[in-house]
């Protein structure tokens, strides 16, 4: 179980199951408009059947799993081929999934607070990736291949072990943002880390003679994409929200009827009391 869910704070088994199916149907008649699947806080073991399709043919671009306990992504993802952001942070991922390699479109991908060890090759494939975050796991060591990602201007890894940072980074020209435990960075110098992704990349170009030419000179990157996921995301959170309150409105109406109906049942039986009483008096006269 994640650490920020206590185990007396976990819900039934059914009211788990309500959930979940509360939210894969929402997922599932979301507008069009709507690009966002947010499946977060559902306490999800594996990926629900169904949603990889609903990702493809609905043409969604962000899938949110925050909050679940998910250890891998089983199936095959290749039909998440245009997914721009995947949220999978709050999980129990002990490694990165190889068949993420599938989604080439990847533009934001968050792994922060799981439990890996490493950032492995397999990151370095996706070449659209412009923020990757890491942070609070248990990670020592960065794979090369990631500094062969040329669109990546935001990284992310504090609360880690890492103590270097690749030389392969000097290739990593749009990088602006750079965020890591400075008192335990050994390599760049963290005097140099501390001035931002741009300036270590400036000092990693100089140690392994790679032309410097390409650094973005610009400390704003690009984040429109990122921009327009996040407003989708407030969008499609404020729809989880409407659609709850409409379920909390039925509840409470239901539960009204069947307080009035048991009123009236009451006041039935209190009638056919009183008819019996006036019968048995008549009786008795």
């Amino acid at each position: 179980m994640p650490f920020w869910k206590k185990s007396s704070d976990r819900p039934s088994k059914r009211d788990i199951e309500n959930m979940q199916d509360a939210k894969i149907s929402l997922a599932q008649n979301l507008p069009a408009h709507v690009k966002i699947i947010d499946l977060s806080g559902i306490y999800m073991t594996e990926l629900p059947y169904g949603i990889i399709s609903i990702v493809k043919h609905q043409n969604k671009d962000c899938l949110i799993l925050k909050s679940n306990e998910l250890k891998e992504l089983k199936g095959d993802l290749s039909s998440m081929d245009l997914l721009l952001k995947l949220d999978l942070s709050f999980n129990l991922f002990k490694s990165i999934p190889k068949n993420l390699a599938s989604c080439q479109a990847l533009v934001h991908l968050n792994f922060d607070h799981n439990d890996l060890k490493l950032l492995p090759a397999i990151l370095g494939s996706l070449q659209n990736l412009e923020s990757l975050s890491a942070n609070s796991n248990h990670i020592h060591s960065i794979a090369p291949e990631i500094g062969a990602l040329g669109s990546l201007h935001s990284f992310q890894i504090k609360d880690n072990q890492v103590t270097k940072i690749p030389d392969n980074f000097a290739h990593c020209y749009k990088l602006v943002n750079l965020e890591v435990d400075l008192e335990k960075l050994v390599y760049p110098p963290p005097e140099v880390v501390m001035q931002g992704g741009r300036a270590t990349v400036l000092w990693l170009c100089a140690e392994n003679n790679v032309d410097a030419s390409n650094v973005d000179a610009s400390h704003d990157a690009n984040l429109t994409k990122i921009a327009d996921i996040s407003a989708q995301e407030k969008e499609a959170q404020e729809l989880i929200l409407a659609h709850q309150a409409n379920q909390d409105n039925e509840t409470a109406e239901m539960m009204k009827k069947i307080r009035e109906d048991e009123e009236d049942m009451k006041k039935m039986a209190n009638n056919t009391n009183a008819i019996e009483e006036m019968r048995l008096q008549k009786l008795q006269k």
